[in-house]
Protein backbone atom coordinates (compact mmCIF):
# COMPACT_ATOMS: atom_id res chain seq x y z
CA UNK A 1 0.00 0.00 0.00
CA UNK A 2 2.64 2.59 1.57
CA UNK A 3 4.94 1.38 -1.72
CA UNK A 4 2.31 1.64 -4.36
CA UNK A 5 1.94 5.41 -3.14
CA UNK A 6 5.41 6.37 -3.05
CA UNK A 7 5.98 4.98 -6.29
CA UNK A 8 2.40 5.72 -8.54
CA UNK A 9 -0.05 8.52 -9.23
CA UNK A 10 -3.57 7.79 -9.96
CA UNK A 11 -5.19 9.30 -12.62
CA UNK A 12 -9.37 9.24 -13.67
CA UNK A 13 -9.97 8.99 -16.69
CA UNK A 14 -14.28 9.32 -16.85
CA UNK A 15 -15.09 6.08 -15.04
CA UNK A 16 -11.88 4.49 -14.71
CA UNK A 17 -8.88 5.14 -12.94
CA UNK A 18 -4.98 4.27 -13.98
CA UNK A 19 -2.12 3.79 -12.24
CA UNK A 20 1.14 5.95 -13.25
CA UNK A 21 4.42 5.46 -12.48
CA UNK A 22 6.20 8.03 -11.08
CA UNK A 23 9.74 8.66 -12.14
CA UNK A 24 12.98 7.87 -10.16
CA UNK A 25 13.77 11.43 -8.74
CA UNK A 26 9.31 11.74 -8.47
CA UNK A 27 9.55 8.73 -6.33
CA UNK A 28 12.52 9.85 -4.11
CA UNK A 29 10.51 13.08 -3.59
CA UNK A 30 7.60 11.12 -2.20
CA UNK A 31 9.62 9.18 -0.27
CA UNK A 32 11.34 12.09 1.12
CA UNK A 33 9.05 13.72 1.76
CA UNK A 34 6.65 10.92 4.12
CA UNK A 35 9.66 10.07 5.49
CA UNK A 36 9.72 14.34 6.60
CA UNK A 37 6.03 13.56 7.71
CA UNK A 38 6.48 10.21 10.15
CA UNK A 39 9.53 11.80 11.63
CA UNK A 40 7.18 15.13 12.25
CA UNK A 41 4.58 13.01 14.07
CA UNK A 42 6.83 10.66 16.06
CA UNK A 43 8.89 13.82 17.19
CA UNK A 44 6.29 15.85 18.63
CA UNK A 45 4.83 12.49 20.09
CA UNK A 46 8.07 11.85 21.83
CA UNK A 47 8.35 15.43 23.13
CA UNK A 48 4.46 15.21 24.46
CA UNK A 49 5.66 12.23 26.71
CA UNK A 50 8.25 13.59 27.50
CA UNK A 51 6.97 16.67 29.08
CA UNK A 52 3.65 15.09 30.18
CA UNK A 53 6.53 12.57 32.33
CA UNK A 54 8.40 15.21 33.65
CA UNK A 55 5.39 17.42 34.64
CA UNK A 56 5.33 18.08 38.45
CA UNK A 57 2.44 15.94 39.74
CA UNK A 58 1.02 18.17 41.91
CA UNK A 59 1.30 21.17 39.94
CA UNK A 60 3.27 24.12 40.99
CA UNK A 61 2.70 28.00 41.54
CA UNK A 62 5.30 30.14 40.16
CA UNK A 63 3.81 33.43 41.03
Amino acid sequence: LVEGALTSRKMKTGNESILIPLKTDQADAARDSFAKLVYGYLFNWLIAQTNANLAPSGGMDFD
